[in-house]
């Protein structure tokens, strides 16, 4: 039998397809997720704080749930934002036409790039299991190895867009006129207003490496190289953040916003949370709100728990596929 969606999540998600479309790496992940939580274990709620805690000690373990300290990666976040570039991208025309070309660029690197480090986790997770090829995951992992090198290299199209923004080929959100000190951690705009500053100070660093002497006009690239990607990554994931927002004003009140709520704090706070020294630095954020943001993070995780199943589930993945692994049969 087929597990159907909540019908309250539906105006946030991608209609479920058969078809090899842009979602395929992204409904990877929900495969291995439900292989590992909803299959293996009955009760997913130990896993759930064992990946938690993992976290601090093994982040690379503790991915396969989504929960890192070093990488913020959300799959509600991921799909909303492919979502929300199709959508832009068949509006554009005329001279908007080369901007959304740069961001649909983008945001194919950042999506194969977390696509493939998720389904290397799930692997690992299932084991021997994993390496076998009726699984579908090891397969899966060379299908997206082959999407971060085809039409375009993942790394060339991060360098060239993070040059083309640092000339101009990004709109910066202006700097909050509110002080840190007079605003919370689970104020979904501050959250989105700290993302911003995040974009923002790599723009500030790349400039400032561009405007340093060199010896060559290469060797000036090669200084301000690094900051320009970190440029165009946090773009991406600024408005990663946004169209989980955007997704949790559109759907119905009560549980299914706060869930996109939840997750849009869970995403936002991890990037924060990478980030809060030049953002401590710059009175961005206060060392308070720094010292919480651990605290604030495992609050948020700690509304999601019970969830777990609901928002994988939510994904609409068919059984019979499901079923056509031998590891879920066995």
């Amino acid at each position: 039998m087929n597990r159907l969606p909540h019908p309250s999540l539906l105006p946030a998600l991608p209609t479920p397809t058969n078809k090899a479309s842009a979602r395929r790496p992204l409904d990877l992940r929900v495969h291995a997720q439900r292989i590992q939580i909803q299959l293996i274990v009955t009760d997913p709620r130990p896993l759930l704080a064992h990946a938690r805690t993992a976290a601090h000690d093994d982040p690379d373990t503790a991915a396969l749930v989504g929960y890192s300290t070093t990488t913020p990666l959300s799959l509600y976040a991921a799909t909303l934002l492919q979502r929300s570039v199709v959508r832009q991208w068949d509006r554009a025309g005329g001279e908007e036409r080369e901007a959304y070309e740069r961001l649909t660029a983008v945001t194919k690197a950042w999506i194969t790039w977390q696509s493939r480090a998720v389904m290397s986790e799930c692997r690992e997770r299932c084991g021997a299991q994993g390496l076998i090829q009726a699984n579908g995951i090891a397969l899966q992992l060379a299908s997206i190895e082959g999407t971060i090198t085809a039409e375009g290299d993942n790394t060339v199209i991060m360098q060239k867009a993070g040059g083309e923004m640092l000339l101009g080929g990004v709109d910066l959100k202006p700097e909050s006129e509110i002080g840190a000190e007079d605003r919370e951690l689970t104020d979904p705009q501050f959250l989105e207003d700290l993302l911003a500053d995040v974009e923002r100070i790599s723009h500030t660093r790349a400039k400032a490496r561009l405007r340093k002497r060199a010896a060559s006009p290469l060797a000036r690239w090669n200084s301000t190289v690094t900051p320009a990607v970190a440029l165009a990554d946090a773009h991406v994931h600024r408005l990663a953040a946004e169209a989980l927002l955007t997704a949790a004003a559109q759907a119905p009140s009560g549980l299914p916003a706060d869930l996109l709520r939840a997750l849009h704090a869970l995403f936002a706070l991890r990037r924060i949370a990478a980030h809060s020294g030049d953002l401590l630095a710059r009175g961005r954020v206060t060392a308070i709100q720094v010292e919480s943001l651990p605290d604030a993070v495992e609050e948020v995780l700690g509304f999601l728990e019970p969830h777990a199943l609901t928002l994988t589930g939510a994904f609409g993945i068919s059984e019979e596929i499901l079923e056509t692994h031998p590891m879920l049969s066995s």
